[in-house]
């Protein structure tokens, strides 16, 4: 008479809390449940699929599913159980094998996607001698020791990965004294006296940035922007009574390299603090577009004969973020400060300092499902007046510049995009509206 097959135990399933890999006490109990049957039939074998929810990357949910399964491995390990009957299939937030998961959003049912799915089964042909002489080797699909395992939340990038992404903006500016700054910064020849009635400018911008991450912590950002821009204005010349002769229309263009910035992203926490994850940012322009002060001027109507693509001076702007991540809002905060070295032009424009500027902004990413979202901020820029020698250059004040920020974005997958965003300014320094559309390339 043939021996009846051992007892297997039933199909597990171990819950975890978010964005954790620890046993629950619940968890633990049903181990210590299965425990005998399985130190009793050393011919069992057991399958560990570790998923996670579908919130965070495709490959911060496989780290964190590959520690969920190896927490489970460790525990039976420490309790007896050879390391060659357990393997463990990290799957991520992929599907598990005949288990049908949640389809919804929402934390009942992203809870039930945080476990790890245990099979037991019985090899065919004989039971292997028991592994106590000599250690065995680990089977290949067994996976890193927990404590290796990555934790928390990363904002950024992994280490190697490079992303690039293609941005279009359009930004339209008709704020007369905003006008009348720029253009005076962008002029700074003393002998050119004129007075500006009307003005309106367009940009065209198309933004190629990369990304790299160095570390999950550390980023690399490169942004090569290329500019066509428009300019037309009715300027009438002041006279030395301080009359002004009948206005003139003024129109110039021009297109070209922008000014090359590039910089670094730190993410100083990947579990919250205070309840918010912070990043701090460190990111430098360079001066490699068309310089306004080398462009030759209209005689007639002191307007440029061309429209510069570049500002002419380094620029350094130091800033920090902080997120604050709930269900199913990401509220956010950046502050930073823009740092404009001054620069010895020469002749009767000499010394130039454009002016310094802070950037404060503030709002809140508002998810629909789990590939569309939308966002309502809001951006407050203060610009502080150019100089020219130590003087403030005539005409120019402090600029208050307000915008709301509306946006939206649609994930086609985890690595393709689209993200829309729309500034339209209320205050009478502001642009008048912005318009930016990203797109990735590669990953």
């Amino acid at each position: 008479m043939s021996a009846s097959p051992p007892p297997s135990p039933p199909a597990v399933d171990l819950y975890f809390h978010y964005d954790d890999d620890a046993l629950t006490a619940t968890d633990r109990a049903l181990l210590k449940a299965i425990l005998p049957v399985l130190a009793a039939h050393p011919q069992i074998r057991l399958l560990l699929y570790a998923h996670a929810d579908t919130r965070g990357t495709k490959e911060y949910n496989y780290a964190l599913a590959r520690s969920r399964g190896d927490a489970v491995r460790h525990y039976l390990v420490k309790r007896g159980i050879a390391p060659v009957r357990i393997a463990v299939i990290p799957v991520g937030r992929d599907p598990i094998p005949h288990l049908r998961l949640c389809e919804r959003t929402g934390e009942d049912c992203y809870h039930r996607h945080r476990i790890v799915h245990l099979i037991a089964y019985v090899p065919p042909g004989p039971p292997p001698p028991p592994a106590v002489k000599k250690p065995s080797p680990p089977p290949l699909l067994v996976t890193a020791n927990p404590p290796s395992a990555p934790k928390g939340i990363s904002l950024l990038l992994p280490a190697g990965k490079l992303l690039v992404e293609n941005t279009f903006m359009y930004v339209h500016n008709a704020a007369t004294q905003v006008g009348v700054q720029t253009f005076t910064v962008n002029q700074l020849f003393p002998t050119t006296l004129v007075n500006i009635q009307q003005l309106s400018q367009d940009y065209y911008v198309d933004i190629l940035s990369f990304y790299l991450g160095l570390s999950s912590r550390l980023e690399l950002e490169a942004d090569v922007p290329y500019i066509y821009r428009t300019l037309t204005a009715f300027v009438s010349p002041i006279s030395t009574t301080g009359s002004t002769a009948t206005p003139t229309a003024a129109a110039a263009s021009g297109n070209g390299l922008g000014d090359i910035q590039f910089g670094l992203h730190y993410q100083f926490n990947t579990h919250p603090a205070l309840g918010g994850l912070f990043l701090g940012h460190l990111m430098v322009k360079s001066t490699s577009g068309n310089n306004p002060f080398s462009i030759p001027v209209n005689s007639d109507t002191g307007v440029l004969l061309s429209q510069p693509t570049g500002t002419g001076f380094w620029a350094f702007e130091p800033g920090v973020s902080v997120f604050f991540p709930t269900t199913p809002v990401v509220f956010y905060g950046n502050a930073s400060f823009i740092y404009n070295m001054s620069r010895n032009f020469g002749g009767v424009v000499g010394t130039v300092n454009p002016g310094d500027a802070t950037d404060l902004n503030l709002g809140g990413w508002f998810s629909f499902n789990p590939k569309a979202s939308f966002s309502l901020g809001y951006d407050q820029m203060t610009v502080w007046p150019p100089s020219q020698n130590g003087t403030q250059i005539p005409l120019t004040r402090i600029l208050q510049m307000g915008s709301v920020l509306f946006g939206a974005s649609y994930d086609v997958n985890p690595h393709f995009f689209y993200l829309v965003t729309v500034a339209a300014g209320i205050t009478p320094d502001a642009p008048n509206v912005q318009v930016m559309l990203r797109i990735p390339l590669f990953y």
